[in-house]
C-alpha cells in the first residue's frame, strides 16, 4: 500500500517508529476513506448519485458502512453530492422523452433512493415550467401517428394505457384524448 507523504505526516508514520496495534488501525481506516472518496469520485463521475445509493456502492465495494457513510457526508458538505439537485435533473431528464405526472415522478425518484419529501419537492421543481396537458396532447399525437394500422379501439386503449402508465387519472387521459383527437368528444 501507497500511502502520500502528507498522508503519512498526518498519521504520524515516520521512519523508525514501532508498529502498534493503533497505528495499523489508524492506516487501516485512513486506506478504507482513501479507497470510498476514489470510488465515489469515479461513481459521481459517470452519473448523479442519491446519497444513500452513493452509500450503498461504497459499503459493496469498501465494506466499510463507516467509510461510506463519512465519505457521503464530506461529500454532501462540500456541495459534491445534492440529492434535490440530483432529482431534479433526473425527473426534468424523464420529462424531456415524454410526459409524467408528479406523482410518476416522485415514484420513479423514491426507486432511485431519493426520499419521499425531497422527490416530492424535485418534482414539483421539474414539472414546474412544463404545459402537461400540452406535452401530453403532443405526445399522444406523435404516438399515434405510429399506430396507424391499429383499429381505432386498439389504439384508444394502448395510448390510453400509455398515459395511465405515465401517472395519468382516467379522466385526465380521456381529455387528452380528446384534445389530440384519438378519442370522439362522447366518450
Amino acid at each position: 500500500m501507497t500511502i502520500a507523504a502528507s498522508a503519512a505526516e498526518e498519521l504520524g508514520l515516520e521512519a523508525g517508529r514501532a508498529w502498534t496495534k493503533t497505528l495499523a488501525e489508524r492506516v487501516e481506516r485512513h486506506r478504507l476513506l482513501d479507497q470510498a472518496r476514489r470510488v465515489a469520485l469515479q461513481c459521481l463521475g459517470r452519473r448523479a448519485m442519491s446519497t444513500s445509493a452513493l452509500r450503498a456502492r461504497l459499503v459493496a465495494r469498501t465494506g466499510s458502512e463507516s467509510a461510506a457513510k463519512t465519505v457521503v457526508d464530506e461529500f454532501v458538505r462540500d456541495g459534491w453530492l445534492d440529492d434535490h439537485a440530483s432529482a431534479v435533473d433526473y425527473a426534468a431528464s424523464l420529462l424531456r422523452t415524454s410526459p409524467a405526472t408528479a406523482s410518476y415522478l416522485e415514484q420513479r425518484l423514491e426507486a432511485r433512493g431519493i426520499d419521499a419529501a425531497t422527490a416530492a419537492r424535485a418534482a414539483a421543481t421539474a414539472l414546474a415550467d412544463v404545459d402537461l396537458d400540452g406535452a401530453a396532447t403532443a405526445f399522444v399525437r406523435r404516438k399515434a401517428k405510429t399506430m396507424t394500422s391499429l383499429s381505432a379501439a386498439a389504439r384508444l386503449r394502448r395510448l390510453a394505457g400509455l398515459l395511465a402508465r405515465r401517472g395519468f387519472d382516467a379522466e385526465a387521459a380521456m381529455q387528452i384524448l380528446r384534445r389530440a383527437g384519438v378519442a370522439p368528444d362522447d366518450e
